[in-house]
């Protein structure tokens, strides 16, 4: 029993048997479907795995976002010194960096603005402080790569002075939908 040629695109095999007649066995194109299908699972599995992951990674972020743009629809149009639609710009990987230096100021200052309008006594700097510090830690923390348990502490300030900051956010818009009814 001797193999004469493998042909290439089909997987299929012509040799001779012991009667000398020619057979056609196609036994590798079954081991490479069952092949494919052992890795094509296996692959699918790892990428669900990481494509969760991303989602919530990002699912934080996106809260993030969503609380400042609610704050600052309850702000008048006329105080607003940042349209709430651009605080989206913040998903854009490296220019999110300089971006959040300018727009967590503007969201302090309209949430300012619209206190004084209303008459009521400033309650700290809206946030200001808290807004800036994210940002500083925001902008650190990629430079420090080479220092990790730094670099793990100040990844969980960020994290803590996010929070904190989209929660005094949060307490100003709450404050101002109840004046706004």
């Amino acid at each position: 029993m001797g193999i004469l040629r493998i042909r290439r695109r089909s997987r299929e095999v012509v040799y001779y048997t012991n009667d000398n007649s020619l057979k056609l066995f196609t036994y590798f194109r079954s081991v490479e479907i069952n092949y494919f299908e052992k890795n094509f699972k296996m692959h699918f599995h790892f990428t669900l795995i990481i494509l969760c992951g991303l989602f919530l990674l990002f699912l934080p972020i996106l809260f993030y976002i969503i609380t400042l743009q609610n704050a600052l629809k309850e702000v008048s149009p006329n105080n607003r010194l940042v349209q709430p639609i651009r605080l989206w710009l913040l998903l854009i990987p490296v220019f999110n960096l300089i971006y959040s230096f300018i727009l967590h100021p503007k969201i302090s200052d309209s949430i300012a603005a619209e206190f004084a309008k209303k008459g009521i006594a400033p309650n700290g700097d809206f946030a200001k402080g808290l807004g800036y510090a994210t940002s500083i830690l925001a902008l650190i923390i990629p430079f420090l790569s080479s220092i990790q348990p730094v670099q793990i502490f100040l990844i969980f300030l960020f994290g803590l002075f996010s929070i904190i900051y989209c929660l005094k956010i949060s307490e100003y818009k709450n404050f101002l939908s109840k004046l706004n009814q």
